[in-house]
């Protein structure tokens, strides 16, 4: 699954760097995640920036994203060591750009996660369907390079990301 993850973002990012250059964006990322444990994934987003308002002092964005992670990072709890297997799904985001290359987003999301469970050898694993919302803030430092983080609550679960952002 980790290897088709990675091949859907790849065909993915070259068809539609292809289609619209300099409006297509993706991040790559950390996320973390705590509830009763904490566990981590790599992720990675695509997404295509549709302009819906001028400002004088900025712009704004509605950005709808494809996302997808990994997990690199796992956690016991009560002798059962827990993990992030796979996740994906849809992350549409508003996204405020200010002038100075300053802008925050709020975000919402649907995404599929798949997490697994182990103990004495013997190992189990579900996937469910999860509505999230968050927000964040970034830096553009140009149209081809930033850093954000954000906030997102899944369930009842904290996610914290910290990502470098691309346009294509």
């Amino acid at each position: 699954m980790k290897k088709i993850c990675v091949g859907v973002f790849a065909i993915s990012a070259l068809l539609m760097a292809s289609a619209a250059s300099a409006q297509v964006t993706g991040s790559v990322g950390y996320t973390h995640l705590d509830e009763d444990v904490s566990v981590g994934a790599l992720q990675g987003t695509i997404g295509y920036r549709l302009p819906v308002m001028e400002g004088v002092a900025g712009s704004g964005f509605f950005i709808p994203e494809l996302r997808a992670g990994v997990g690199i990072n796992d956690d016991t709890v009560g002798g059962v060591k827990v993990e992030i297997d796979n996740y994906y799904g849809v992350a549409p985001r508003f996204q405020y750009e200010a002038d100075g290359g300053l802008y925050g987003f709020l975000q919402t999301s649907y995404v599929n996660y798949k997490v697994k469970g182990s103990a004495l050898g013997v190992s189990a694993s579900d996937s469910t369907w999860e509505f999230g919302a968050g927000l964040g803030v970034g830096m553009a430092f140009s149209q081809a390079l930033g850093a954000e983080v954000s906030w997102e609550r899944v369930d009842s679960a904290d996610l914290f990301n910290i990502s470098m952002r691309f346009g294509f």
